[in-house]
């Protein structure tokens, strides 16, 4: 998928559904390389501050009884998530964390390069290059 810079093809989306539906379609390329995706509002909950936001979850998972050994390659979705991630800010609404096989991370201590995901910690920087899920939870601002 191609990241389109400095221009914003979908202006002023205010509505929640409209904002959902659109990072859908975003997630269009990897649901059909089997990465499922799902994408939905929370109102107040998902975290501390007990905020409205919006969850992308990124899985290898079809379903809690079908489970895919492989892990899913970085190189694999980096466009996509990078191209949601240009939308969600452009539209009002900032990465707060997120999640990698289900260890949370905050958004400013992540580094996304093209091979690997860098996670930046006080004594180390720790890249993963593969994964099983990825969760972004998103806040307005």
């Amino acid at each position: 998928m191609k990241r389109i810079k400095g221009f914003n093809l979908f202006e002023n989306v205010s509505d929640i559904n409209s904002l959902i539906s659109c990072v859908n379609d975003i997630c269009l390329e990897l649901n059909d390389i089997d990465i499922y995706t799902e994408c939905s509002y929370i109102p107040d909950g998902g975290n501390k501050a007990k905020e409205n936001c919006i969850s992308l979850m990124i899985h290898s998972e079809l379903s809690e009884t079908v489970i895919r050994l492989e892990s899913i390659s970085w190189k694999l979705v980096k466009d996509t998530v990078l191209s949601v991630l240009d939308y969600m800010d452009s539209n009002g609404w900032k990465l707060s964390y997120m999640a990698i096989d289900g260890n949370r991370h905050d958004a400013d201590k992540l580094d996304f390069q093209d091979n690997f995901l860098t996670i930046k910690t006080d004594n180390t920087n720790l890249k993963r290059f593969r994964f099983r899920s990825l969760e972004f939870n998103f806040i307005q601002f």
